[in-house]
């Protein structure tokens, strides 16, 4: 497992968060791991379900997946790894070069719609801190000032390797690469819709 080297910090992000497993509900807080555990706690009670013993070390190990490398400590047991190969920098270089042709966009309501599928998907990834140095400017920016309902909720695509804020906007999906790789139940394979 993973876990934090100085547990003390507030990681980068500055918020802490947990997907419970058993319920596939994903909880954050911006004020303390404890505040998180809290949460997750009162969840667990809510869903009548005993939270584990070591549901801290969980959590820990659970964000750590997704921090930039020297944020963590620890090994891996054989459970995947998200902490690479995408990077912050990977991120923001593959947003700027994509944009950087000026793609045709969609209207809100369709980017509305696309977004209800990316809020439950298991390949948005929200641990990719979309509010660091900017990048959620960016994003902005690059979908020319456009904004979906459930923006909080959108992290990077671990598919298409950018912000779901921007991604969400393109019109023609097939500029993302090979359709096939994608999730059957994801927009990007549907086409232009």
């Amino acid at each position: 497992m993973f876990s934090f080297v100085y547990s003390d910090r507030i990681p980068p992000g500055g918020k802490f968060y947990y997907l419970v497993p058993e319920t596939d509900v994903f909880i954050e807080s911006y004020q303390s791991k404890a505040a998180l555990e809290t949460l997750v706690r009162q969840h667990y009670a809510v869903n009548k379900r005993e939270p584990p013993a070591n549901l801290m070390a969980l959590m820990e190990d659970y964000m750590c997946r997704s921090m930039p490398e020297g944020t963590c400590k620890g090994s891996d047991d054989g459970r995947p790894v998200t902490t690479r190969p995408l990077t912050f920098f990977k991120v923001v270089e593959k947003l700027e070069v994509f944009f950087r042709g000026r793609p045709a966009l969609i209207t809100t309501e369709e980017a509305e719609k696309r977004s209800a599928i990316c809020f439950s998907c298991d390949q948005n990834w929200p641990g990719m801190c979309v509010s660091c140095n900017g990048l959620k400017q960016l994003a902005f920016r690059m979908a020319r000032g456009r904004k979906v309902v459930k923006e909080a909720w959108m992290g990077v695509c671990r598919k298409v390797g950018m912000p779901l804020n921007a991604a969400l906007f393109v019109k023609d999906p097939s500029a993302f690469g090979n359709l096939e790789a994608y999730p059957q139940h994801c927009w990007v394979r549907k086409g232009t819709k």
